[in-house]
């Protein structure tokens, strides 16, 4: 059965029911709307368009795979329950698509962000509610950092400025003079997301953070295969030389000199 759309992403979920118990559907995710789907026949079940029906969501505070969705149905919301072992993905995948649906700016803080050298580069940063995004001064975007990618943000401790955020482990350092209001956004959407454990308290050091960069990639993981490659980025005009190394735990890209 057709979901008025392409879908972007599917996840099989399981509807809270008061009345009817749990049962299982698969929710789709359109460039237009949410679309719920009988597994069973594939039949489409409901139609939810992001600019007129879709209000909100919420995670629950008391279960790691629930959440709830609130639909405009005729002249009311309603509130509908739902689980789902993948809810950080889903979530975050339901976020884009609103945003990606509806008009929605932020305030853009400027910045700046460290690189592998520690060497500064000035930036634009953005806590968009579905990544923390960010520019040239230009404003033309540069690159993003998933939520559901981040595993702890933490302020720095000795530069006032500064935080680092470590995404699918890897520590990257950013800094902007309105730190903490630009952590209260982020910490804001992590927590719609249900991601509110990720945001620490705890500082970390500068040095602390250089320690587990130059970590990062180099454990000593026996090396399985070794191949010189050409890497194509809109941050080069034209491909870039790369090491890939595959090793027992991990593939790793390197620069090649």
């Amino acid at each position: 059965t057709s979901t008025g759309g392409e879908s972007n992403a599917r996840f099989l979920v399981q509807k809270i029911s008061t009345w009817k118990g749990r049962y299982e559907r698969v929710f789709a995710l359109t460039d237009t709307a949410l679309v719920n789907i009988d597994p069973s026949n594939w039949k489409v079940t409901n139609n939810w368009p992001f600019d007129e029906a879709v209000k909100d969501f919420n995670p629950s505070v008391a279960a790691d795979t629930e959440f709830s969705v609130v639909v405009r149905e005729g002249r009311k919301n309603n509130v509908l329950k739902f689980a789902c072992e993948d809810r950080t993905a889903l979530l975050c995948a339901l976020q884009r698509a609103m945003c990606n649906a509806k008009e929605h700016h932020e305030r853009k803080f400027m910045g700046i962000k460290f690189t592998r050298q520690h060497t500064r580069k000035d930036c634009t940063l953005e806590a968009h509610p579905a990544a923390l995004k960010y520019y040239e001064r230009d404003g033309t975007f540069i690159s993003e950092i998933r939520y559901d990618h981040i595993t702890s943000l933490q302020p720095v401790s000795d530069e006032g400025s500064s935080f680092v955020i470590h995404s699918v482990g890897r520590p990257r350092m950013f800094a902007t003079p309105d730190r903490n209001e630009f952590l209260s956004g982020l910490a804001k959407h992590l927590t719609k997301l249900g991601l509110g454990n990720v945001v620490s308290t705890e500082a970390i050091s500068t040095g602390e953070y250089r320690a587990q960069r130059l970590r990062y990639g180099n454990e000593n993981h026996a090396k399985l295969a070794e191949f010189e490659v050409l890497k194509r980025t809109h941050r080069y005009p034209t491909p870039i030389n790369r090491k890939l190394i595959v090793t027992e735990t991990a593939l790793v890209e390197r620069d090649a000199t």
